[in-house]
């Protein structure tokens, strides 16, 4: 599985990663490696993330 954070992130650590696999879409933390299994790792399916996403670009979530 290929994680991936954001570009603006350079090779800092606290990052948000992302990896697509299988119909599903995994978010963790960076400074978690190792087996899947062992991480704590939110996984959602890649239909809900893309959603998710076409929400962010919309501007439908509050922005306090």
């Amino acid at each position: 599985m290929e994680w991936r954070k954001s570009s603006y992130s350079s090779n800092g650590e606290n990052c948000v990663e992302v990896a697509h696999c299988e119909g599903a879409v995994f978010v963790r933390d960076s400074k978690y490696v190792g087996p899947l299994e062992e991480q704590p790792v939110i996984a959602v399916s890649d239909v809900d993330w893309e959603l998710f996403i076409k929400s962010i670009a919309a501007s439908q979530f509050d922005q306090r």
